[in-house]
C-alpha cells in the first residue's frame, strides 16, 4: 500500500557489501563501535485513525493493515539480526584463524550458546576461551605462524 517499512533500504544496501571477512579492526573494537548492533527498528508506529467515524468493517482492515505492517517490520528486523550475527561468526573466525577449520561451526554453536544471553559481548568472551581447545597445528597454520609442526629432526 505504498507504506515504508523502517530501516528497509539498510539491509538491501548492506546485504552484499561485507562478505569477505572484515577484520581491519578487532572484532573486539568493532563490537565497541557498534558494528553488530541492529539498527532497524523491530516495530513501526501505528497509523493513527479516528475509529469513530470508521465502520465496523473498515475498523477491522485497519487492525488488520496494522497487525501486517508490524509483522513486516518484525521480519526485517530479524533478517537483519540475522545478518549481523552471521558476519559477527565470520569476524571472530577470521580474526582467530579458524576460517575453514572442521570445527570451527561446533566452537561457534558452543560459544553461542553459552554466551548469547549476555549478548555478542559474552559470545566473544566465550569464544575467547574456546578457540584455543582447536587443534594448535591448524590454529597456527591458518594464523601463517607455524606452518611446520613435525618436531623431529634429522
Amino acid at each position: 500500500m505504498g507504506d515504508k517499512i523502517v530501516g528497509e533500504d539498510s539491509v538491501f544496501d548492506n546485504e552484499h557489501a561485507d562478505h569477505a571477512p572484515s577484520v581491519e579492526v578487532s572484532v573486539r573494537d568493532a563490537l565497541a563501535a557498534g558494528k553488530y548492533e541492529n539498527k532497524v527498528p523491530y516495530s513501526v508506529e501505528k497509523v493513527p485513525v479516528d475509529e469513530g467515524k470508521m465502520t465496523v468493517r473498515q475498523a477491522k482492515e485497519h487492525v488488520e493493515s496494522e497487525r501486517e505492517r508490524q509483522r513486516a517490520q518484525h521480519r526485517l528486523h530479524n533478517k537483519e539480526q540475522a545478518r549481523l550475527t552471521d558476519l559477527f561468526q565470520r569476524d571472530l573466525e577470521a580474526e582467530n584463524g579458524v576460517v575453514g577449520h572442521p570445527k570451527a561451526d561446533m566452537l561457534w554453536r558452543i560459544a553461542w550458546d553459552r554466551g548469547h544471553s549476555s549478548g555478542y559481548q559474552g559470545v566473544l568472551y566465550e569464544y575467547e576461551e574456546l578457540v584455543d581447545l582447536l587443534s594448535p597445528q591448524t590454529v597456527l597454520g591458518a594464523r601463517g605462524e607455524a606452518q611446520n609442526t613435525d618436531t623431529t629432526t634429522k
